[in-house]
């Protein structure tokens, strides 16, 4: 299992990659690094960043994370977030280059098993036109602690990519004639990401993210996907949570910032 995963770390890598532009961010190669940027949401650390590849040798490294604190700090930008490759380690001395907090992201695989239809569940299903008015209402309370302008920012974003790209899955539990769950599942040469998994909080503990989450699985295995990943930034229950449900750790992204 863990020789598998391990062989696809670096198309996981691609994979974000992509995602990013599906959703709308920039992508800026060069040679020791890439750059990502959304000049929509621009406090919106995910699609925000620069990733130092796994080659870059420790000056250039130090370079870019120079160079960036530099702009970040003449435009004004709330964060500048330097994200490394799990196999470059030059992470631990840059830290030393200035007081830099650092935080680790755990990526989470999971091979998925033989295609196999779901466990019938009336409240689990892929979004419909039926859905959209349900889903911006769930989408704005869960992204409300943001800000109101924030939360519909990122919920129109959302909603557009979802029903106009096919790479795109989103899943729902729908529970009292209303939205109380999610899961994004965006699928790339048989690779699925599985993203922004949340239940609201007035329903957790019952079930619902469970249930929800094994047919997502059940959703990518039948579209052909052979592994599913998923990024979390939880040091503990989360990361316990994935790895008792089979996934394995194969890398740790070290995301510094200012």
């Amino acid at each position: 299992m863990l020789f598998i995963t391990m062989a696809i770390l670096d198309a996981i890598i691609e994979t974000e990659f992509r995602y990013c532009s599906a959703m709308g961010a920039r992508l800026l190669r060069l040679p020791n690094s890439v750059r990502a940027s959304d000049d929509r949401i621009p406090e919106r650390a995910a699609y925000n960043y620069v990733f130092i590849l796994k080659d870059a040798p420790l000056d250039e490294a130090a370079a870019i994370v120079r160079e960036e604190l530099r702009c970040s700090g003449q435009s004004g930008s709330p964060h500048a977030s330097i994200v490394f490759h799990p196999e470059n380690q030059h992470w631990q001395a840059i830290g030393e280059l200035e007081s830099l907090a650092y935080s680790a992201r755990y990526i989470m695989v999971l091979s998925l098993p033989e295609p196999s239809e779901p466990l019938p569940d009336e409240h689990c299903r892929i979004l419909g036109t039926g859905d959209l008015e349900a889903l911006r209402a769930f989408e704005c309370h869960m992204y409300a602690a943001r800000g109101a302008a924030y939360a519909r920012r990122q919920t129109e974003i959302k909603l557009e990519i979802y029903t106009n790209r096919k790479e795109f899955d989103l899943l729902l539990y729908a529970f009292e004639g209303r939205v109380v769950g999610d899961v994004e599942l965006y699928t790339d040469n048989g690779i699925v990401k599985f993203d922004d998994f949340k239940v609201q909080e007035d329903y957790r503990q019952r079930g619902f993210g469970k249930k929800l989450q094994r047919f997502a699985l059940s959703r990518a295995s039948r579209n052909g996907a052979s592994h599913l990943y998923a990024i979390t930034d939880d040091d503990g229950f989360v990361r316990e949570m994935y790895r008792k449900d089979g996934f394995v750790a194969v890398g740790i992204l070290h995301t510094f910032r200012k």
